[in-house]
């Protein structure tokens, strides 16, 4: 079994602020609570992205910021932004060009705009050209659907388009799409924990197609972990899963 100790983890998704979920409140979870939950399991770094995905997008994106300024060495800021607001593009390229966050996050479902939707268009023309990774939440409804991703993965064939939770339950279909697309990521956060998923996304993809990604603090960081060390594949796929891709993609060096 592979151990985790010297094995570099980083969390392609997690989160900070107040959350829109409603029946959890994390206002008072701050960057120094999920710094020491990372110390804990031995996460080197995580990239963090706002729950306020509905109401105030730009106001999760500064405190996404100031979190980043806090802990530079451990945390990196994706954009989050409804491409149904206005100014979203603007405040895409706000974030990353002068802010310094190192992706963008975007959320179909509870946005309520279907993933393949012209709207999205700019931020994705825009992430491809500036080589800027998309974590998408993937699910099995209509408006994340992985055919849906996939449909946008075909205007946009150079966008790495990072499919967030594996799609759930739609977890095969989302392997299928990701065949066809080499742009096309998958992350672990809150996959369905059964033996065959991880097992045949490896199989048909690879290794270097997937990124370990938890939602926390919403999520038991302990047990995604564990997801992917007693996984069936090899310790060198896990390595590669755990951190080793994530790296690679965004550049950060050992």
């Amino acid at each position: 079994m592979l151990e985790l100790a010297g094995t570099r983890v980083i969390d392609i998704h997690a989160h900070l602020g107040a959350s829109w979920i409603g029946q959890t409140d994390f206002t008072d979870f701050t960057p120094a609570d999920l710094v020491a939950g990372y110390d804990r399991f031995g996460v080197e770094k995580a990239c963090v992205s706002s729950w306020q995905i509905l109401y105030e997008p730009k106001q999760g994106n500064v405190e996404i910021c100031q979190a980043v300024q806090q802990f530079p060495d451990r945390l990196m800021g994706f954009c989050v932004v409804s491409p149904r607001q206005p100014g979203a593009l603007e405040e895409v390229e706000n974030c990353t060009t002068k802010q310094g966050m190192k992706g963008i996050k975007l959320h179909p479902s509870q946005g309520k705009w279907k993933a393949d939707s012209r709207l999205v268009d700019p931020i994705i023309d825009f992430a491809q050209s500036k080589r800027i990774p998309v974590l998408m939440h993937t699910w099995s409804d209509d408006h994340s659907h992985p055919t849906r991703v996939g449909n946008l993965a075909k205007r946009f064939p150079r966008a790495t388009i990072i499919m967030a939770h594996m799609s759930a339950d739609a977890w095969l279909e989302a392997i299928e799409v990701a065949a066809d697309h080499d742009a096309l990521l998958l992350d672990t956060a809150v996959h369905y924990n059964q033996y065959q998923v991880l097992k045949t996304a490896v199989e048909k993809l690879g290794s270097e197609r997937i990124l370990f990604g938890s939602d926390f603090p919403e999520m038991n960081l302990g047990a995604e972990l564990a997801k992917i060390v007693y996984a069936q594949i090899s310790d060198r796929d896990k390595k590669r899963i755990l951190g080793e891709n994530a790296a690679e993609l965004l550049g950060i060096s050992k």
